[in-house]
């Protein structure tokens, strides 16, 4: 008989949290920068490599939309904020400081399922019934909400981490400010 894997110890738990939650902000951020409000400042740079930055945009939506869901999960079985929050909970170790991250959690899930609703029907499993435009709608989510919630999240690990006694984790911008770096340079050779 084989026994059952047993759960990594929560400390891994909120490490691995951490790391998940901050790859989805590194795609936002990466993703802004070629259709926010950056936009507009690099666009003749885009311009001289067209198909790159048009594939590169969908690739950081992509990656950001379904990087951002990995720690909304609701399965009991994967690691998600869920699950760290129902393991704690269980162990009694939820402090009052958790239980109101665990509620700001809650009170932000409206965003968290317009994610995974444009996650499911526009790329995890491209919806026959709907088109993209069809489902941004219906998600009602727009891009300063997923920054917004991506704050959220990241406010939650902190205050995960610092509980179980692990060291603040900063998140270091660097991707998007040297991605930023790199469309400016492109900018000054299109423009001369």
């Amino acid at each position: 008989m084989t026994s059952s894997p047993q759960a990594l110890p929560i400390e891994r738990q909120i490490a691995d949290l951490t790391h998940q939650v901050a790859r989805a902000r590194i795609f936002y951020d990466l993703w802004w920068q070629l259709q926010g409000e950056p936009r507009d400042q690099h666009i003749d740079g885009m311009n001289l490599y067209p198909d790159f930055f048009r594939f590169s945009q969908h690739a950081y939506l992509y990656a950001m939309i379904v990087q951002s869901m990995v720690p909304f999960d609701q399965r009991a079985s994967v690691l998600s904020f869920k699950s760290v929050f129902k393991r704690l909970r269980k162990a009694g170790a939820l402090s009052p400081e958790l239980a109101k991250a665990d509620a700001r959690l809650n009170g932000s899930a409206h965003l968290w399922k317009g994610m995974k609703l444009v996650r499911d029907e526009c790329f995890a499993h491209r919806s026959m019934m709907a088109t993209y435009d069809d489902v941004w709608t219906r998600a009602k989510v727009r891009p300063r909400d997923i920054h917004d919630a991506l704050a959220i999240a990241m406010e939650v690990v902190a205050l995960l981490r610092t509980h179980v006694g692990l060291a603040a984790q900063e998140f270091h911008p660097a991707p998007g400010e040297e991605f930023a770096a790199l469309l400016s340079a492109l900018q000054k050779q299109a423009t001369g």
